[in-house]
């Protein structure tokens, strides 16, 4: 037997509209489930979801956006609690019940104006105080109810990337249309203990993003094992997304261990990984930037625009070994100048001993790192041209040594 489901549902059709509404001063939430029509045997259920909404992130205090803005989530009121859609892009509670997020911080508000068209915008917490969880969100209003989407979430949602779905402090937007949004910064309580995570933050702000990073690998030649490696790596754009920094040698992939977004310098320890053998040893270094992690469309051939592919041969010898690591070559150095080296053998270091030209600077003792810094006071060195050197001592007596050029520059 056939039937017409078009004709039942029209045989059942209602008389009059069902109608739902909320009186003044209701407090907000959600409610949803089915409508049940019935009529002798046939029985149609019509979805339906109503939802009490009362907006706050309009009561905080409200500046328009710039490139770089400091805050503060202890200092304030707070006014929100939740953001959604999605509401739980955190994924469930640890009590698998209730709200999927407590943001309990002092919510800032930055508004954003998207003027003719733009691939995308977005803004990052590129710092944030000791403990502090500090996390934006990207709204269409002044509505905790308005995220944009799964983007506009401080997630990582670009699954093509390694840290897919890790909180990196990043939220935006693709193509978004042109008018007014707002990007709200608060501080989520932890998930476990819900103890306050608030503290200050440092926001980027970005728009038009479509280039990746620039990485320059600093050491090419190292000790045979388990050496540092370092690299340069800088954005203009959205800025290094710090969870992205990885290493791969021998089917391993390792990611940093340290970066300084002042400086690009991004460091991997192998402490684990396989042994670098003496010779050439093919490697692969990768870096993305912020707005990669909220590319969740491309429009172009190129499936991770943002990202940077580097190969390289690392060249390991059975002996001492050095890079200069900072300040960058032919820099301007300040009056008090950080001098950093890696430094290695495939026996245990003696000493690291930095000059400027003839006149020893520090020597520092050998350690376990593979790092070496000291502090470098130019306050009575002649302006100008400087080279710097340093020398690496094994316990065998092998040395090995570096030179570094740059300037004094002070007025």
């Amino acid at each position: 037997m056939t039937v017409d489901l078009r004709t039942r549902y029209l045989d059942l059709e209602l008389r009059s509209p069902i109608v739902a509404s909320a009186a003044q001063g209701s407090p907000s939430g959600d409610d949803y489930g089915f409508v049940v029509l019935q009529r002798g045997a046939d029985r149609v259920r019509v979805p339906y979801y109503f939802g009490v909404v009362l907006p706050q992130i309009g009561r905080a205090p409200r500046v328009a956006v710039k490139r770089n803005q400091i805050a503060d989530t202890s200092e304030g009121t707070n006014f929100v609690n939740a953001y959604r859609y999605p509401a739980y892009p955190f994924g469930p509670p640890s009590t698998y019940s209730g709200p999927g997020m407590h943001e309990d911080g002092a919510e800032h508000v930055y508004t954003v104006h998207v003027n003719g068209h733009a691939a995308n915008v977005g803004a990052a917490v590129v710092a944030s105080g000791l403990g502090a969880l500090v996390e934006p969100w990207f709204l269409g209003s002044l509505n905790e109810d308005d995220v944009q989407g799964y983007p506009g979430t401080p997630l990582n949602v670009n699954s093509l990337t390694f840290e897919y779905e890790f909180d990196n402090g990043a939220t935006g937007v693709a193509f978004p249309p042109e008018g007014r949004y707002f990007v709200a910064v608060d501080s989520r309580a932890d998930p476990f203990t819900d103890e306050p995570l608030r503290g200050p933050y440092l926001l980027h702000f970005w728009q038009n993003d479509v280039t990746p990073p620039k990485l320059h690998v600093l050491t090419g030649r190292v000790s045979a094992g388990r050496p540092l490696l370092a690299a340069i790596v800088t954005d203009r754009g959205s800025g290094v997304d710090p969870l992205s920094l990885v290493i791969g040698y021998k089917n391993v992939l390792l990611l940093a261990a340290l970066y300084d977004p002042s400086t690009g310098l991004v460091v991997w320890l192998l402490d684990g990984a396989p042994k670098i053998g003496v010779g050439r040893t093919r490697m692969a270094a990768i870096a993305s930037d912020y707005q990669e992690s909220k590319n969740v469309d491309q429009a172009g051939e190129n499936i991770l625009p943002n990202t940077v592919f580097r190969l390289f041969k690392l060249h390991a010898v059975a002996g001492p070994s050095l890079t200069w690591l900072l300040p960058k070559r032919k820099a301007c150095v300040a009056r008090s100048e950080t001098l950093v080296v890696s430094a290695g053998s495939t026996r245990k270091v003696r000493s690291v001993t930095f000059l400027d030209g003839g006149h020893r600077i520090k020597r520092e003792p050998g350690s376990l790192s593979g790092i070496y810094a000291t502090t470098w006071k130019t306050g009575k060195a002649h302006r100008g041209r400087h080279v710097l050197l340093t020398v690496v001592r094994d316990r065998r007596g092998a040395r090995a040594e570096a030179r570094r050029i740059v300037r004094v520059c002070r007025k």
